[in-house]
């Protein structure tokens, strides 16, 4: 008895996420369809905003405000993270997103030509920053998306993968002019990262010795089999945040105040920040460890009372420690038998002679490195100099289409979803003012008050209430 409710229950459970209509006008399963959205031509266009003169806006507020995804009434931005649980009419906000973007590449690619009248409005170019000056190129947006990072190799075996190409070819560019790649007219091209040229670029510490590195890998990742690459995926699950531009003001016409939002990005790790290989363009040239990895070179260990002692090598059980007011060779001044703590915190048990016996790292350094891989993500989101900053930025008006044809799901009716243009522009969401516009460049809340969440907090709601008030002071009871 209890496998047929059971039954009965999966049976309902996997009809929920039909059209309704459909569902209970269907005489067979034959003729299902595996969507919970019928749309009529009224909803294909978003509602146009009221055309609004300079002379009618009495005040105005510009805000910037994040919509922290862990809270209950953001979930519709957020769910579902597995679109192949639910129907195919079901997506995340991030979705439509990121297609509005990959429509504008592929428009741009064709010289905006499409056999769809409709892909004209679908486009949403990618924006580095909210000034909307400067686009992402398509390379840099898919980086974002999917990240390749370049095998290093194994010394002593017979395959030839990843960096081991240039090393044999002594050249970047010769290598990938040699699988066919066409190298553009633009700077980077005259850095190729083996060259002195680049290894000046590092040494005097310019910025775009990053840059460049970065449009050397998406060149190499562009032409070279998968196979030479380690790769990372962007996932929906990467999202927690949104951050969202928005304009208040107060319209004389109509009196009242009203919101219009102007921009929103996504917060989330990239595939880049995903990448395990936490290598970066100073290593390429970086010889600063060669000493500590060389068995035979001669290395200080400094203690927590200040006190150095010379090691050969590196710090290893069976390794000799000895003070440094002794020639390392000579046949005394070795470390006394006991327990030292070095100032990295690592705790040393010295037997005679003195001979390291153990090394204990202490559990607290174990712990925070547990910590640090279970939460790549959070940390790096979290991060003061990421928490506020989008993978890209989409003018909010260039969205409008297709966020009014992508529908969250409506846990109150299921059967009437709201589209995620009506709930971006009636404010169905929770967020937090970060930063106002302002005489000091904009500056952001944590940049006058720092390290007091509360005190951030209380500041972002008297940002709220100062609007509020300025609207009240407009009436007179």
């Amino acid at each position: 008895m209890s496998k047929t409710y059971l039954s009965s229950f999966l049976i309902l459970f996997s009809l929920s996420g039909f059209s309704q209509g459909g569902l209970l006008n269907t005489k067979s399963s034959l003729g299902l369809t595996n969507v919970t959205v019928v749309k009529n031509e009224l909803e294909r266009t978003p509602i146009q905003y009221a055309n609004v003169k300079d002379e009618d806006i009495i005040f105005s507020f510009t805000t910037w405000e994040v919509i922290d995804l862990d809270e209950r009434v953001n979930f519709p931005y957020l769910y579902p993270t597995e679109p192949s649980e639910v129907t195919p009419d079901r997506k995340p906000l991030i979705h439509y997103l990121i297609e509005g973007a990959r429509t504008h590449f592929e428009l741009i690619k064709n010289d905006y030509e499409s056999d769809d009248d409709d892909d004209i409005l679908k486009i949403m170019p990618p924006f580095i920053s909210d000034n909307f000056t400067e686009e992402y190129e398509s390379e840099d947006f898919e980086a974002i998306l999917e990240y390749k990072v370049l095998k290093k190799g194994i010394d002593g075996d017979t395959r030839i993968e990843g960096l081991e190409h240039f090393e044999q070819a002594e050249s970047w560019k010769t290598h990938l002019a040699g699988l066919g790649y066409e190298f553009p007219e633009q700077d980077w091209v005259n850095y190729d990262p083996l060259s002195y040229e680049y290894r000046e670029l590092l040494e005097s510490k310019d910025p775009r010795a990053v840059e460049f590195k970065k449009k050397w890998e998406l060149a190499a990742s562009s032409i070279m089999p998968d196979s030479d690459f380690n790769t990372e995926e962007f996932e929906y699950t990467d999202v927690r945040k949104y951050v969202i531009k928005g304009l208040w003001y107060f319209d004389r016409l109509s009196t009242e105040l009203k919101y219009r939002p102007i921009a929103i990005g996504p917060i989330a790790l990239s595939a880049e920040d995903k990448t395990t290989d936490d290598g970066d363009a100073s290593d390429d040239f970086d010889d600063s460890s060669d000493q500590s990895n060389d068995e035979s070179a001669i290395n200080e260990i400094e203690l927590e009372d200040e006190t150095v002692l010379l090691v050969r090598g590196s710090l290893v059980a069976g390794a000799v420690l000895k003070s440094i007011d002794y020639d390392y060779e000579d046949e005394e001044g070795f470390q006394p038998a006991g327990q030292i703590t070095t100032i990295d915190g690592i705790t040393i048990n010295v037997g005679a002679n003195g001979v390291i016996i153990s090394l204990d790292e202490g559990s607290s350094g174990l712990e925070e490195e547990e910590s640090e891989e279970s939460n790549a993500v959070e940390d790096t989101v979290n991060d003061s100099d990421k928490e506020f900053t989008p993978l890209f930025w989409v003018f909010y008006p260039d969205a409008r289409y297709v966020l009014s044809n992508a529908y969250a799901f409506n846990q109150k009716n299921m059967s009437k979803p709201f589209s995620f243009d009506q709930l971006i522009n009636s404010r169905r969401f929770s967020a937090t003012i970060y930063k106002e516009a302002n005489v000091y460049q904009d500056r952001d809340i944590r940049d006058y008050i720092r390290n007091n969440s509360l005190m951030q907090l209380l500041e972002s709601e008297r940002i709220k209430e100062k609007i509020r008030n300025k609207e009240q002071d407009m009436w007179s009871y």
